[in-house]
């Protein structure tokens, strides 16, 4: 009985490993107006919905401010500081994020200013520039499927977008990313205890 418990255990655990969550994420802001909201869906079931808008307390820190129910549920800081655990640099290095795969991006832009056709297209030639640019990036480098629409608006002062993320998340290769995290934060934990031992002793 106890081997047969053993194996039980043993397969459901290389089971769960083996498996990758698929998650849906849609996205839809408006910039001007500072607003914007996201929905997450898990094997399709709606798990969460939150809202978002950036937030500045003075010109070197912006963050983007996530709420539910519009109340605060968390911040992310929109810095390259890698010892900033909040940054957005951090948050790209994360176990969580090393184990993600985008299958899907769709992507739609509205841009336009009124009264000004001219910076209308000049501006709309250059996001689309920019946006093509990192989108056929994630295409090579992810094998993402992407689709995008652009659309210039000569009637109406506006930078909109909507956004629909298709992603899997690899749960053995999540398991492994937070096991080497841990050892790299005891390796520098101890790193740091041996330099304060050596700085003592001086």
């Amino acid at each position: 009985m106890p081997v047969f418990f053993y194996a039980l255990i043993a397969i459901l655990a290389v089971s769960l490993l083996a498996l990758d969550i698929r998650v849906e994420i849609e996205a839809d802001a408006k910039l001007l107006a500072n607003e914007g909201g996201f929905r997450v869906r898990v094997f399709g079931i709606p798990v969460y919905k939150g809202e978002f808008h950036a937030e500045s307390k003075d010109p070197a820190h912006n963050n983007l401010v996530l709420e539910h129910h519009k109340k605060k549920s968390g911040e992310i800081h929109l810095s390259a500081d890698k010892k900033d655990k909040k940054s957005v640099a951090s948050l790209l290095t994360s176990p969580l994020v090393a184990a993600t795969r985008i299958k899907k991006l769709d992507l739609d832009v509205k841009l336009g200013a009124e009264h000004d056709p001219f910076f209308t297209t000049m501006a709309f030639g250059s996001a689309r520039i920019v946006l093509y640019s990192a989108l056929c990036f994630i295409k090579s480098r992810f094998g993402t499927q992407v689709s995008e629409n652009f659309t210039p608006d000569y009637h109406a002062d506006r930078l909109d977008f909507s956004a629909h993320v298709m992603v899997r998340l690899l749960v053995g290769e999540l398991v492994w990313e937070w096991a080497k995290s841990i050892n790299e934060k005891r390796k520098t934990k101890n790193e740091k205890r041996r330099m304060r031992v050596l700085a003592n002793n001086e």
